[in-house]
């Protein structure tokens, strides 16, 4: 909920937020509380939401690489594109 008020004509905001039951059982090992209470859940979904993108693109290319043969027959004859995979 977000409350304004204007004191002495300047607008002052303040945000009231009602945390929930947190669910998580997982404990951060840095604050030794709720991993959903503190910033390392965004930090963990961020992980997670990059590591499935690269692995997206990464199966992509294999796909559009292999459309009429298996990528074990067909190898992988573009040097380029095997490289910038593996950095």
């Amino acid at each position: 909920m977000l409350k304004c008020q204007v004191v002495g004509g300047v607008a002052t905001y303040s945000q009231y937020i009602n945390w929930g039951e947190c669910k998580v059982q997982q404990i951060s090992p840095f604050t030794n509380l709720p991993v959903c209470y503190t910033t390392e859940a965004a930090k963990y979904a961020q992980t997670a939401y990059f590591i499935g993108v690269v692995w997206g693109q990464i199966l992509n290319y294999f796909v559009c690489m292999t459309r009429k043969h298996s990528a074990f027959s067909q190898g992988v004859s573009n040097t380029f594109a095997f490289f910038s995979l593996t950095t």
